[in-house]
Order: C-alpha cells, then structure tokens, then sequence
C-alpha cells in the first residue's frame, strides 16, 4: 500500500508541528520549575541554563505560532531579535567554558587526573 504525496506532507506537517509544541512546551516547563524550585541566579551556570533555555523556548514557540500563522506580524523582526539572543547566550557559554578551561590548567591536580602529565 502506498500513500500519497500529499498524504505523507500532510502526516509530516502534523508531525512537525506536534514536536514544535512539545519542544517549546520542555523548554518552558524547565524554565519555569527552575526558576522557582533553585536559585538559579546566584551562579553563571544557573543563569546560564534560563537564559538559553528561555531562548531556545522562544524561538521554538515563535516556530510553532509562524508554521500555523504564516501570515504573523513582525515576524522578521521578531525572528532576528530571537536569533540575535541565542546567538548572545551561546557566545556566552563558550566564554564560559573557556574561563573553566583556563581555571582547570592551574589547578595541577586535574590534570594528572585526566593524564595529561
């Protein structure tokens, strides 16, 4: 038995939209019961995982809204100011990681951890 053209964009379509929606919905529930069950903004890692997971919950969420309201205003706007902010936080983790990196080479003992001795 074979399906139709249409049929299999129209499975995939609700497919798509059915992992947007969850997507953001994860997003969202983890920023939300992190936020009130830690105290996320007393260290970078804390404050780290909302800001990414917040931005990566709005753009799934604007995703979601634009590929069942393409017609959405501001949507290219919108779009560039959601794209810019995960652009932002992603830097941030890399400089992050490499203050971890630099603090990790003075610590001697790490490294005859890993081996690297």
């Amino acid at each position: 038995m074979t399906t139709s053209i249409s049929a299999q964009a129209t499975w995939l379509a609700w497919l798509t939209y059915v992992a947007l929606g969850a997507a953001a919905l994860a997003c969202w529930s983890f920023v939300t019961l992190y936020t009130v069950h830690y105290r996320w903004w007393r260290n970078q890692f804390g404050r780290y995982l909302v800001a990414f997971s917040a931005s990566l919950g709005a753009l799934m969420t604007h995703i979601f809204v634009y590929s069942i309201w393409p017609d959405i205003p501001f949507r290219v706007q919108v779009r560039t100011v959601l794209f810019l902010t995960l652009v932002f936080v992603i830097v941030h983790q890399l400089m992050l990681f490499v203050r971890v990196i630099r603090a990790d080479r003075t610590k001697p003992e790490r490294h005859a951890m890993r081996g690297d001795e």
